[in-house]
C-alpha cells in the first residue's frame, strides 16, 4: 500500500488523495450537526415546555421523551443475586447450572442474565482447572511443599 502525499497544485487536492488522511476526530460533530446543536440551544427553554405541554394533553411520544429524560433506559443491570454451589472443579460444573436454569425458569433471570452468569460459571471453571493444573505441575516437577 503506497503512502499517500498531501501534494497539492493550484489549491486543489490530488484525485483520490485525503487533504486530511486521519479523518475528523471521535465527538466532534460535523458542521451540520453543529448548527442544529446550537440552533436547539437557542430555543431549548420554548422546546422543553412545548414538549412537557404535549406529554401533558396526552402526546405518548412527547410523554417518551420526558420519560427517557427522567429515567434513562439503563444499559447494563447487575446481575440478579442467586445462591450457586461451590465449584471445586469440573465435576461441580452440573450443579451450577442446574441452579442457572432453575432461576432463568422461575423468572428470576432474563436470558441475557443467564448467558453472562453462564460465562462467569465457565470461566470460574477455567481458572480452578489452571490453579489445579499448576499445583500438578509444581507437585511432578519435585516442588511439594
Amino acid at each position: 500500500m503506497q503512502e499517500q502525499e498531501h501534494a497539492h497544485t493550484g489549491g486543489k487536492f490530488q484525485k483520490g488523495v485525503s487533504g486530511n488522511p486521519a479523518g475528523r476526530k471521535k465527538g466532534i460533530p460535523n458542521k451540520v450537526s453543529r448548527k442544529v446543536i446550537e440552533r436547539i440551544a437557542e430555543h431549548g427553554d420554548e422546546l422543553l415546555d412545548v414538549v412537557v405541554a404535549k406529554a401533558l394533553d396526552g402526546d405518548t411520544a412527547a410523554l417518551k421523551i420526558c420519560l427517557e429524560r427522567l429515567c434513562p433506559p439503563q444499559k447494563e443491570l447487575p446481575l440478579p443475586s442467586i445462591s450457586l454451589p461451590e465449584i471445586a472443579g469440573p465435576e461441580d460444573l452440573p450443579k451450577a447450572t442446574e441452579a442457572l436454569m432453575q432461576a432463568a425458569a422461575s423468572g428470576s433471570m432474563t436470558a441475557s442474565a443467564l448467558a453472562a452468569m453462564t460465562a462467569v460459571v465457565r470461566a470460574h471453571v477455567e481458572a480452578v482447572q489452571t490453579a489445579d493444573l499448576a499445583e500438578r505441575i509444581r507437585k511432578l516437577e519435585g516442588g511439594e511443599r
